[in-house]
């Protein structure tokens, strides 16, 4: 009873932490893995909250209405405070959010015009799929240590998310290593 009751207490006293860097599941000898340390260990580490933008079926993100919500995605992402950039295809034409967001539907037309002239010979884009159906909204922000933070900061970009979902078909889909450490700490 003596030997139960003192590894209960030392069960008990123990404090399980969890670890919610997906990368704690990825061997460390792995070419992959070694590779995105090397990035991480030259640029800085850092999560991402990227929201995808699907096109429905028969339309392109390359289009005025679809580099409206990249704009508005891109704007309110870099209101934040703890974002340290925000990447988008916006980012290739030189065109800031607040400029899309003012401009005339003649304008949003050429800005669209000119994201999908950057497409490289196959077809690829900076953060626009090659097909031009989906494209990407990314959040840098530096790496997250505090669970509940980790957490917060999830549901906060999926407000983000569903507040520009409202005012368009286009699907949006939070991705993004910010994303899944909340996902597996929320149990789902």
């Amino acid at each position: 009873a003596l030997v139960v009751a003192t590894v209960s207490g030392f069960i008990a006293g123990e404090r399980i932490v969890y670890d919610p860097d997906v990368l704690v599941y990825f061997d460390k000898s792995s070419p992959a893995r070694a590779a995105f340390d090397q990035v991480e260990e030259r640029f800085g580490r850092s999560q991402e909250v990227a929201t995808l933008l699907v096109a429905p079926p028969g339309r392109s993100v390359v289009e005025p209405e679809a580099i409206a919500v990249m704009a508005r995605l891109a704007a309110a992402k870099g209101d934040r405070v703890e974002v340290t950039a925000v990447r988008s295809p916006l980012d290739r034409i030189g065109v800031t959010p607040a400029q899309v967001l003012a401009a005339s539907p003649d304008e949003l037309a050429q800005m669209a015009e000119r994201i999908g002239a950057t497409a490289r010979p196959d077809g690829s884009a900076a953060l626009v799929s090659s097909d031009e159906t989906t494209a990407a909204v990314a959040a840098i922000i530096p790496a997250v240590a505090d669970n509940t933070l980790v957490e917060g900061l999830a549901a906060q970009y999926s407000q983000i998310r569903d507040g520009v979902q409202a005012d368009t078909d286009f699907e949006l889909i939070l991705a993004g290593r910010l994303v899944i450490d909340a996902a597996v700490l929320g149990g789902g």
